[in-house]
């Protein structure tokens, strides 16, 4: 199954962009933050406030289960142990946006990398997970910056060259 870390800044096209790449084959995607935000709904999160304090708090939050529990990196590792015993699915984006989480996903576990770059959304810099974004080389990098069926032309290019490149 390849694996490919996906980022890129609130509302650049990320999950737009995976969803194309999904639908031109057998794929799936999630984020490595799904228990996090599982949990802040325990706590009085609605799911749907995309305010800085609510992302400042997401990767707070984050930030503290890493550090006392290993978290993402567990939660990652079972995840994609159950996606490959399905064998539903031929490739997975995973969303992650901490640069040395995704280079532990690269070393560790194998992952390519795409980052989605769209100039018409602001960076968000109020806290630690979505400030870094760009602090990473990544593989490949989408340019969102036109019509949706311009970005699904990018994702068709994207998937074309990921099914190539696995192949070598």
């Amino acid at each position: 199954m390849i694996k490919i870390v996906i980022n890129g800044m609130a509302r650049s096209g990320k999950d737009t962009f995976a969803d194309m790449c999904c639908h031109l084959g057998k794929g799936y995607q999630f984020s490595s933050v799904e228990m996090v935000k599982y949990v802040c709904e325990l706590l009085g999160w609605d799911g749907e406030d995309k305010s800085e304090a609510s992302r400042f708090a997401l990767s707070e939050i984050a930030k503290i289960a890493d550090k006392t529990f290993d978290h993402r990196k567990k939660f990652i590792r079972e995840k994609l142990n159950v996606l490959e015993k399905s064998g539903l699915f031929d490739y997975v984006f995973i969303h992650i946006r901490e640069p040395e989480l995704i280079q532990w996903a690269v070393s560790e576990l194998h992952c390519k990398t795409v980052l989605v770059r769209n100039p018409r959304v602001p960076e968000i810099t109020s806290n630690e997970s979505d400030k870094n974004v760009n602090n990473f080389q990544y593989d490949y990098v989408v340019e969102n910056r036109g019509t949706l069926a311009e970005l699904e032309g990018e994702a068709e290019m994207y998937f074309k060259r990921m099914m190539i490149d696995n192949k070598k």
